[in-house]
């Protein structure tokens, strides 16, 4: 991999994966390297980090998202959100999922596991879930786009679920005092 310092004298790595067999786009997946303080440290996590892109599950293609948001000032409260999302839903429910063999279909089934939960997972309400959907839906594009390591989002043709809606209240007079 390719180890440079970016703008914000962070050390960063790049890989090239050769080009994508349906756009013809190179592939070349882009990574952060929070805790490299030397040239050194960066080859060496640079390499690690290689190592895994290609044998890459879902949830650790996920976390390379959060740490990519966290390295760029994303919210911590919205850090903190995504690696729940990561470990109490992804983690369990698709551990060994491989990020560019997820369809639709997949995702749909994995969202409605959510809806009803089972045995070994709590049923979460539909905003919960539709949380966890739109999370998912940045984190397909950021593999898709940045990273290069997906052909395909599934996640704009995943059936998710609508908004719970609270029914309107009448006001009286005395409310609008």
């Amino acid at each position: 991999p390719r180890v440079f310092r970016d703008a914000k004298g962070r050390w960063c790595a790049q890989l090239y994966l050769g080009r994508d067999p349906l756009t013809g786009r190179a592939r070349r997946p882009y990574r952060t390297l929070a805790g490299a303080r030397t040239e050194e440290e960066a080859r060496k996590a640079a390499a690690a980090w290689a190592a895994g892109v290609s044998a890459e599950t879902l949830p650790a293609a996920l976390s390379t998202y959060v740490d990519t948001l966290e390295a760029n000032g994303a919210a911590m409260n919205t850090v903190r959100a995504y690696r729940g999302y990561i470990r109490n839903h992804v983690a369990r429910l698709l551990p060994r999922a491989a990020p560019g063999e997820l369809t639709p279909a997949d995702m749909t089934a994995f969202e409605r596991r959510l809806l009803s939960g089972d045995a070994s997972h709590p049923a979460l309400s539909r905003n919960s879930v539709l949380q966890v959907h739109w999370f998912l839906t940045g984190a397909f594009r950021f593999l898709m786009f940045t990273m290069g390591t997906v052909r395909r989002n599934p996640m704009p043709d995943t059936a998710h679920p609508s908004r719970e809606g609270r029914e309107a209240t009448v006001l009286d007079g005395r409310d609008l005092k």
